[in-house]
């Protein structure tokens, strides 16, 4: 895999690059994180999820028994034929755009693939986690894949649309891509690796050297797109690094490579925890998954937005400017390729609130005078979106 990199030695304050595009050149690498020069930032932030942190010992023995018990009862059913077929149509439809040379960015991974009988199965994955049964396999070109079996069709969405979002944020999640396994609904992830490399969790580094990583830009950046995407199980388990296999982990010289994964609990999936993972299993259609307003979720967002103090964001310039310059057309073509598999309300939802966050995230570029395209708005557009904003802050 080619993972995106965010650059944290290039200077954010560079006004003349073109900062909502993704060089797909120069971006096929992964996020380096941690160099000694690296500015750091103030915010201090918090994972959503910490509890994995603590699940070791018999109280993560318990924690499987409970959860391979919810999976035996819940062998009998699945995600709906609706579903499956949805995505068959999908691969189906994308087919023929190939054949058509209609794709328009080959950087980004479309919604859906297709495992033919050519691939080759390596194995269960030895880190099953606690919500998903995921084996390894490999494409005809030698490509390894983890495909993990999705219990929700939202939790497949979720995981693309978190990849599509942070590949165009500039961040270095790892490739989602919605399939069928045997009848399962699955996602495809590439292996993030390079053969002189090995990949640890973000829980195994020394205490000392995470620390000091939660305080890079990058980190930031992630917990931005968290807000965004509404994350809830952000935890240590689903930030990996990599680096040199001959390295050992408390070596302080060594690169490290950050890379995002595990995003299926977002935009209202996984909001009860252990209640909507159970729920998701036994494809209940009520717990799984929590309704949102997005008028309360964009006040929300506007509020964390407004403690990020002033050098942080400068740092994060590039990433807000990025968020700030996707169009409508942008996130009604995403959200389009996977409509099957949201219901209508969902669909609505996840819309609306992507819509009023990034209107948000623009009002405060340019009341901020961090704006990529200040220089070409009006006095009198600036008034108007401070305006609203403020409108928007008095509200909460």
């Amino acid at each position: 895999m080619s993972p995106l990199i965010l650059d944290l030695n290039e200077s954010e304050l560079d006004s003349t690059e073109a900062e909502n595009e993704i060089n797909s050149e120069d971006e096929k690498m992964a996020g380096v994180i941690g160099a000694s020069t690296t500015p750091r930032i103030s915010q201090k932030i918090h994972l959503s999820n910490n509890i994995v942190h603590w699940l070791r010992g018999p109280f993560k023995v318990m924690v499987d028994g409970t959860l391979h018990m919810v999976d035996v009862f819940a062998r009998g059913s699945h995600v709906s034929d609706d579903i499956l077929q949805a995505v068959r149509k999908g691969i189906a439809r994308q087919k023929q755009m190939e054949m058509k040379h209609q794709t328009t960015n080959n950087s980004l991974k479309p919604a859906f693939a297709e495992i033919t009988s050519d691939w080759t199965l390596e194995g269960q994955n030895p880190d099953q986690g606690f919500s998903n049964v995921s084996i390894w396999m490999r494409d005809p070109q030698g490509q390894r894949f983890l495909v993990k079996i999705q219990e929700h069709p939202l939790c497949a969405a979720n995981e693309w649309l978190a990849y599509i979002l942070g590949m165009t944020l500039g961040l270095s999640v790892n490739e989602a891509q919605i399939s069928v396994y045997k009848n399962d609904l699955v996602t495809l992830h590439s292996d993030i690796a390079n053969e002189n490399e090995k990949t640890i969790t973000f829980m195994e580094l020394p205490k000392q050297r995470r620390k000091t990583l939660l305080t890079d830009p990058t980190i930031e950046s992630m917990d931005l797109l968290d807000h965004i995407i509404e994350n809830v199980d952000r935890n240590p388990r689903n930030i990996l690094i990599t680096m040199p296999k001959n390295a050992p982990i408390d070596d302080d010289t060594a690169n490290l490579k950050m890379h995002l994964i595990d995003h299926t609990s977002c935009f209202g999936m996984g909001k009860l925890n252990i209640i909507s993972l159970v729920a998701c299993k036994l494809h209940s259609p009520h717990l799984a998954v929590v309704k949102f307003d997005p008028i309360e979720k964009a006040k929300k967002f506007a509020q964390y937005l407004s403690k990020l103090p002033v050098a942080d964001r400068i740092l994060m310039k590039k990433t807000l400017n990025r968020f700030a310059a996707i169009t409508d057309e942008q996130f009604d073509n995403w959200l389009i390729e996977i409509q099957d598999l949201l219901s209508p309300n969902q669909y609505d939802r996840i819309r609306d609130v992507l819509y009023r966050q990034r209107d948000v995230t623009k009002r405060y570029t340019i009341q901020w005078g961090i704006s990529s395209v200040s220089s070409s708005v009006t006095q009198q557009e600036t008034n108007q979106l401070t305006s609203e904003m403020n409108n928007t802050l008095t509200s909460l």
